[in-house]
């Protein structure tokens, strides 16, 4: 049985809300692949999976809860694959809440081992519920636990960082941080207020209607 995306938006509900898709109610061989588009996994706990492939697209991963995109929708469980694979440009928005267990997420992947040659955009979206306006940010998140090998080149990985659907990447140092066991990424810089962000679109649009007068 295999769960993927290619094109569009979807959501892969895996069971009822009430309780994790764990290895002993799966089927036989379960693999999750996203070639385009954008898949979120719909559970309340953990979705397990012998496998996840990125050969492009997005793959969207926070704990359960209504979704930003789509309320109707719950959006992404923790994940748990015995192996892990970027094969192809692809992205990984990481919903950064309040969370659960602790004031942030951490181990939201869990993989038997991580490879692959392709180049993945961690994103990291700062959720607005639990990140203020201004809110300086000093801190690793760690994005996945790999419990076997991890022969992905992390070197490869670009960092974006989102706050209230903009991108505030500029805002912030970025450094990726992987060991044989984990995954982190280490943000440093504050939320921009609204007038910040207007200011940089504002610039942005200047420089771009100078480039098109060059042109």
């Amino acid at each position: 049985m295999d769960g993927g995306a290619n094109g569009g938006r979807q959501y892969l509900r895996l069971m009822p809300p009430d309780g994790a898709f764990e290895a002993s109610g799966r089927p036989t061989s379960f693999n999750l692949e996203v070639r385009s588009g954008y898949i979120g996994v719909s559970n309340s706990s953990a979705s397990r999976f012998d496998s996840v492939k990125l050969n492009g697209g997005t793959l969207e991963v926070a704990y359960s809860r209504p979704g930003k995109h789509d309320p109707s929708q719950y959006e992404m469980g923790l994940i748990h694959a015995d192996r892990f694979e970027i094969n192809a440009d692809s992205q990984i928005i990481f919903d950064i809440s309040g969370g659960v267990n602790s004031d942030y997420e951490n181990d939201i992947i869990f993989s038997g081992d991580i490879s692959g040659s392709g180049i993945v955009t961690l994103v990291i979206e700062l959720d607005a519920d639990y990140f203020a306006e201004g809110q300086e940010i000093d801190k690793s998140f760690q994005l996945f636990s790999i419990s076997d090998e991890n022969s992905y080149d992390w070197a490869l990985a670009v960092v974006k960082v989102m706050y209230n659907g903009g991108d505030i990447s500029g805002n912030f140092s970025k450094i990726v941080e992987s060991s044989g066991a984990s995954v982190s990424v280490a943000l440093s810089g504050a939320v921009p207020e609204p007038s910040a962000v207007a200011a940089v679109m504002g610039a942005f649009a200047l420089a771009f209607a100078a480039w098109r007068r060059r042109k």
